[in-house]
């Protein structure tokens, strides 16, 4: 099975801070990946799961 994905919404990614379909009480902001650590980000594996991508798919089970 094949997908794709495509969107006519274009997103200006070089913008400091965007504005999402939801309207303007959801503020986005691109960071790049190696500053990860520098900010709060959940869920927290994020930080370094964006860092050190899988070759194959895993199960997470995230939990304190």
């Amino acid at each position: 099975m094949i997908y794709k994905v495509s969107t006519t919404n274009k997103v200006n990614v070089n913008s400091d801070f965007f504005y999402g379909k939801e309207g303007e009480h959801l503020l986005y902001n691109w960071v790049p990946i190696e500053e990860l650590n520098k900010i709060i980000l959940y869920p927290e594996f994020l930080k370094t799961g964006l860092t050190e991508l899988p070759t194959v798919t895993q199960h997470l089970i995230i939990g304190k």
